[in-house]
């Protein structure tokens, strides 16, 4: 499979939430993963598939998953990004939380790289034009024709005709 035939197949099995399927299916035996942030302070990589299938079975145990999306993907030439969009609860503390991840996967050889990265959701990124400030300078502007050719040279009628006006 070329990078965006596992990217498209990456982005069907996570709608499903077929987190084990992905992992036999499509990554590597020598993947590295890492988050965007450990919760315990531990080290954010992890190694192999077996640690891969380590951490999904954790998600599987602690969270509960109200609604999960998955955007994308993104995809440039070795490398594609997913987007998620989770909306979970952490069973042990009944905590319910929003989760804005993007994945970024490097398939380099036959081996691959999964990087978590944290995304904010920002409250209206882009100002409303009552928030703008006008910066409109005001000018006049003229529209100037060309001084015409050298009328020497031109027709009676032409050298007889007024000069050329400025329009505003």
């Amino acid at each position: 499979m070329n990078t965006e035939q596992v990217a498209q197949k990456v982005v069907e099995l996570v709608r499903k939430q077929a987190w084990h399927e992905a992992l036999d299916t499509l990554y590597d035996k020598d993947i590295v993963s890492v988050e965007a942030r450990t919760m315990d302070g531990s080290s954010p990589e992890t190694s192999g598939i077996k640690g891969v299938r380590g951490k999904v079975d954790w998600w599987l145990e602690n969270m509960q998953v109200h609604s999960f999306q998955a955007n994308g993907p993104f995809v440039a030439h070795d490398r594609f990004v997913v987007q998620y969009d989770a909306d979970v609860t952490e069973k042990r503390k009944d905590c319910p939380r929003r989760i804005l991840t993007a994945c970024v996967t490097d398939r380099i050889g036959s081996s691959s790289r999964a990087m978590l990265v944290d995304l904010e959701r920002v409250k209206d990124p882009f100002p409303t034009v009552a928030e703008v400030k006008d910066r409109h300078v005001q000018h006049e502007h003229r529209i100037v024709r060309p001084p015409l050719p050298a009328l020497e040279n031109s027709s009676p009628a032409v050298a007889g005709s007024p000069p050329t006006t400025i329009y505003s």
